[in-house]
């Protein structure tokens, strides 16, 4: 059995550790996982000790697995951020909006009716008057003029009225 025994720096019989670049570790460890070769052929190939391919070898099948496993448990980490974050905005906007709506209570009907905008594919007009708190009826219906035969119904009732405050719609009927 033959030990190599490394010299300490600066005495005149030192020797360096041959060091190995991660490719370099990863294609021996490959070509033993891959088993074409047996051991000593990659050992006689490479350079390196059987023992040292088989580190690597087992180094490299550990980093596969827990590879695999670490992408999952990121990818549920980023999705459970994501969903909060999502979570996070939802709630910002149900909150806005809910102001939106008290504040939006105290404008006057001609305001409201001002603030639709017909020609909005995102929004219909169903759910502008619904978030306006505007009925839709008021929305749509258009102001008419009191004719001249009405407004002399309601002068004669008015004139009825006056005259006998104590008269019911009944009797006021029959005048």
């Amino acid at each position: 059995m033959r030990y190599n025994f490394r010299q300490i720096e600066g005495t005149d019989n030192a020797q360096k550790a041959k060091q190995y670049t991660a490719q370099e570790k990863a294609k021996v460890a490959m070509e033993a996982i891959k088993g074409d070769l047996t051991m000593s052929q990659i050992s006689s190939q490479y350079g390196v000790h059987a023992t040292q391919i088989n580190r690597w070898k087992r180094e490299a099948i550990e980093a596969m697995v827990t590879g695999f496993g670490n992408k999952s448990k990121t990818a549920d980490t980023s999705q459970a951020e994501l969903v909060g974050q999502l979570y996070q905005q939802i709630g910002q906007l149900t909150v806005e909006r809910d102001w939106l709506k008290k504040n939006l209570q105290l404008l006057d009907l001609a305001v409201k009716k001002g603030l639709i905008d017909m020609d909005n594919p995102k929004l219909s007009i169903k759910l502008q008057c619904e978030l306006l708190r505007l009925n839709r009826s008021s929305y749509y219906a258009r102001a008419t003029g009191i004719t001249s035969d009405e407004q002399k119904v309601l002068n004669r009732m008015d004139e009825i009225f006056t005259e006998h405050p104590y008269y019911g719609t009944r009797r006021m009927m029959h005048v």
